[in-house]
Formats: structure tokens, C-alpha cells, sequence
């Protein structure tokens, strides 16, 4: 990838030697507003244990929540020069939300303990198990892309004309998701536990790929130096590794922020597991061309 934007910039920098004079080339600024869709669905597995150093092993408390990207949408803009022959160069800058949902399995909790009852007092080992119905998926994904592109401009007819571009794209990417689940538990009178649960939100901390992006598109001139465009693009981003974190945390009865020490809680018996996905797509767009 490193070599090909060298050879870009070459070409950025060679063409006009190439060209028949200043009036064989010409400079455009382009604005495209598109949709992506996404098929293929995530699923983010966690599990923790909810009576760590007990005695008694064997509690467990987990979920899988289902990452279900939905229809990407965003702005892509930039400034491009052709040479004659159609040939030219192009840097594009682009941004895109893509939103997470999904439905979920129940969250599940099992956990073991030790029964103090009267008359007796006698520690019996006993057992909770619990499958709480488990709200759908919530969050999204921003994704900005930097592409340096090869491009050729093909004339159809008077005032229409295709153009094919292709090269390599920085992708950085970042967001978040929720709810995990988590369970406070604390032992009352005589043994018996009281619980609280809780949601836990996920931030998806930023990164970035090198990858390419490849698009054809259409124009028709509206007047003088503006034209409408479509474009059917492909963006190849590779596979992102995420690295989740704990965000925020919020008591599940009534929704209110938990304090600090809860949260803290929450990261201490968390262990969460990398995230990788791809938000490589295809997309179609529309927007306008201002050439000068």
C-alpha cells in the first residue's frame, strides 16, 4: 500500500508533463451523499464470575449480545484534477455512521452460596439461577476515510460522462454499543442473597487500517460548470480489532447512572474480549460536481 501512494503521487506530480497545455486539464470539487449495507451480523459473547473466591465454585453469570450493523449512511467529499487523455488524480475525505441493533438471548445467571437458616444454623450449599429477558442492541460505528485515488475519465456523450477510480484508503473507526449486563450480589440475613442488577455500556476505542477504495461513477451537466453525479463505490477497510472498555454503567430498575464505585466494580470483575469486524461495503450515492 506504501508503494502505491507513492506511485499516486508520481502521477499526481508527472501528469501534466503528459498533458497538451493548460486548457487539456481541468480541477473538480465533488460532494456525494451515500447509503452502505451491511449483511453480515456480530456477536459480542461475555461472561464473568459473580462470587469470585468463594468456596463453592461454579457460579457464572452470561449473555451474547448480537451486533447487527444497519444501513451505513454518509458524506463523502474531495477535489480531483484530470489530465488529457482522461486520466487525473483524486483525494477524497468521507464519513459514514453505521447503526447497531439486534435482538438478544436472555442474560443468565447462576450462583452459588452457602443457607444460614434457624432453628438449626446449619450452612446448607444452595443455589440461584435466573434468566433475566435481555433488552435489543443499541449503539453505532463512526468510520472517516483519506483516499488517494487514480482516476480515468471516459466522455459518453455532450454533457455526460463516466469516470473509474481506484486506490488506497486510510480507514479509522470507533464507537460504542450496549447493554452488557452485570449482577451485584450480597448476602442478607441468614445467608440469603439480594441482587442487583445492572446495564453496562461499551466503548469501542478508535483505530485504523490501510485498505483501498474503488468507485465508477456517472455525470450529467446541469449548467455551465455544475453537474449531478451517481457513484457505486466499493471500500475494502480490513478486519478492525476493537479493544473494548467499560463506559458508562446504569442501575437496570430505574435507568440512573451508577456512582464511580459500582463502576469500578463492574471493571474489576469484567474481562472483555477483543471485537473484530470489517465495514467493508458497497455503497450508492448522489451528489453534485463543480468543475474549473
Amino acid at each position: 500500500m506504501k508503494n502505491g501512494i507513492r506511485v499516486l503521487a508520481f502521477l499526481f506530480l508527472a501528469l501534466p508533463a503528459f498533458s497538451e497545455g493548460r486548457d487539456s486539464s481541468a480541477w473538480e470539487l465533488f460532494l456525494f451523499y451515500g447509503l452502505d449495507l451491511h449483511g453480515k451480523t456480530y456477536a459480542y459473547a461475555n461472561s464473568y464470575d459473580p462470587h469470585p473466591g468463594y468456596h463453592i465454585s461454579g457460579s457464572y453469570a452470561r449473555q451474547t449480545l448480537n451486533l447487527d450493523p444497519g444501513t451505513g449512511q454518509g458524506i463523502t467529499l474531495g477535489i480531483g484534477r484530470t489530465f488529457s487523455g482522461g486520466f487525473g488524480v483524486r483525494l477524497t475525505a468521507g464519513r459514514r455512521k453505521i447503526a447497531l441493533g439486534g435482538e438478544n438471548t436472555p442474560y443468565e445467571y447462576y450462583y452459588l452460596y452457602t443457607l444460614i437458616t434457624p432453628p438449626y444454623y446449619e450452612p446448607i450449599e444452595t443455589s440461584t439461577y435466573r434468566e433475566v429477558d435481555w433488552v435489543p442492541t443499541e449503539g453505532s460505528v463512526g468510520l472517516t476515510s483519506l483516499s488517494l485515488e487514480a482516476s480515468l475519465r471516459l466522455p459518453i456523450a455532450t454533457g455526460i460522462a463516466a469516470l473509474i477510480s481506484a486506490g488506497p484508503a486510510l480507514y479509522f473507526a470507533g464507537g460504542r454499543f450496549a447493554p452488557l449486563a452485570f449482577t451485584e450480589q450480597w448476602l442478607g440475613g441468614h445467608g440469603t442473597p439480594n441482587l442487583q442488577d445492572y446495564l453496562v455500556h461499551i466503548k469501542l476505542p478508535g483505530g485504523q487500517k490501510l485498505g483501498f477504495h474503488a468507485g465508477i461513477e456517472v455525470s450529467v451537466r446541469l449548467s455551465g460548470a455544475l453537474s449531478l453525479a451517481i457513484k457505486a463505490a466499493y471500500s475494502h477497510t480490513g478486519d478492525f480489532v476493537f479493544k473494548p472498555t467499560i463506559d458508562e454503567v446504569y442501575y437496570y430498575s430505574y435507568l440512573d447512572p451508577a456512582p464511580e464505585d459500582k463502576v469500578e466494580l463492574v471493571r474489576s470483575r469484567f474481562d472483555l474480549r477483543p471485537l473484530t469486524m470489517s465495514f467493508s461495503t458497497v455503497d450508492l450515492g448522489a451528489g453534485l460536481k463543480f468543475e474549473f
